[in-house]
């Protein structure tokens, strides 16, 4: 967790110049169309006593009850929402979506994720800025935010996924907890990591996860190493059983893996798992050292256009392999062309209108068997 820095008022007055109606609304105050109409005033009500002129962008305002009767777009938010001027600075970086601290270049909120309770209630949030940065903030209760976790007990992200899993995959950062996600987990697993990243495990995240399957993927590189390392300990005794994940050689995470794979791919992976026992993982699983991999992977080009749109939309909903849907595709766009197009193979020609075999179900069996 960063430290609370000082915000630099000047910094926040230009970036807020000019989009004064945006930060008000978004703060949930309502203000009158245009300049020159009337209406109630946010703070102390009444039906037409409040104009909202916005004079050269600094979010000017007028009301004939409120003393003083007059200000900018700060003191408009000190008077609503009854804070000090620190405080409203605080609130409009929010409404903006910026971190300018200590005279530095503005920092832009790219993404947000929620830690919730077990009933999906918000208990704070992580920030992840433009250029890269993270920090944490929690609710103050009135429509901002408090930028620090003062007397709030960190949880796993996806807490509630969490308690009705069985398995789990632990990697080191929310945004490849939403990659695992949006690829499409098996039935039964859950997606999850720490805040604040690699050696922030605490004990309580153990608690959480006790009788569930767990298995940690972490981060390629030196500090992910050793954070799995003492999570996996953390989790002796714990969890039912404890597994492990490696990536190929090269891949850093799986925000990286994910390129170019589906979720067939990503189902094949977490079955890889390695038993990871008093601190050793037998026989540590790759994703290239699998039998599973054998299975021919389907070159990118090969998904290049309309065929590989469909093939992409068609596949998180079936049970068939890509390529037997690439061929199936294919196959139903020949048999439209019917014969009226072939190529020639020496003094042969071949036709489009061909049938395709069976799909990956099918291939599985005859594997197996």
């Amino acid at each position: 967790m960063m430290t609370a820095t000082r915000l630099d008022a000047t910094a926040i007055k230009d970036q807020a110049r000019g989009k004064w109606r945006g930060i008000l609304t978004s703060l949930g105050m309502v203000l009158p169309a245009t300049a020159k109409q009337h209406g109630p005033c946010p703070t102390c009500g009444g039906t037409d006593r409040f104009r909202f002129d916005d004079q050269d962008g600094n979010g000017t305002w007028f009301c004939n009850q409120c003393r003083p009767q007059a200000g900018d777009g700060f003191a408009l938010v000190q008077k609503v929402r009854g804070c000090d001027f620190p405080h409203a600075l605080q609130l409009v970086v929010d409404a903006l979506g910026y971190s300018p601290s200590n005279g530095e270049t503005p920092r832009k909120i790219v993404a947000t994720y929620d830690y919730t309770d077990a009933d999906g209630g918000q208990i704070f949030q992580v920030v992840r800025f433009l250029p890269k940065d993270f920090r944490q903030r929690r609710p103050d209760g009135h429509g901002g935010w408090i930028w620090n976790l003062k007397g709030i007990e960190p949880v796993l992200y996806k807490l509630p996924d969490l308690l009705k899993a069985d398995q789990i995959v632990l990697v080191e950062g929310e945004k490849d907890v939403e990659t695992a996600y949006r690829l499409g987990l098996p039935d039964g697993w859950a997606a999850t990591c720490n805040p604040m990243g690699a050696g922030k495990w605490r004990e309580s995240y153990s608690e959480t996860l006790r009788g569930k399957h767990v298995v940690i993927l972490p981060d390629a590189d030196e500090p992910g190493e050793t954070h799995a390392a003492q999570v996996a300990q953390s989790l002796q005794g714990q969890a039912a059983t404890v597994g492990r994940l490696t990536l190929p050689d090269g891949v850093k995470d799986l925000s990286i893996w994910v390129a170019d794979r589906t979720q067939t791919d990503l189902h094949a992976l977490l079955s890889q798992a390695a038993t990871w026992s008093d601190g050793v993982v037998s026989q540590p699983a790759r994703l290239s050292d699998s039998p599973a991999d054998l299975w021919p992977k389907l070159d990118p080009l090969a998904l290049r256009g309309i065929i590989g749109d469909l093939v992409r939309a068609i596949e998180p909903h079936s049970e068939a392999d890509p390529v037997a849907i690439l061929v199936q595709a294919l196959i139903a766009f020949g048999n439209v062309l019917n014969r009226s197009a072939y190529f020639a193979a020496e003094a042969d020609r071949h036709y489009l209108n061909l049938n395709a075999g069976h799909g990956r179900r099918n291939v599985q069996r005859t594997q197996r068997d």
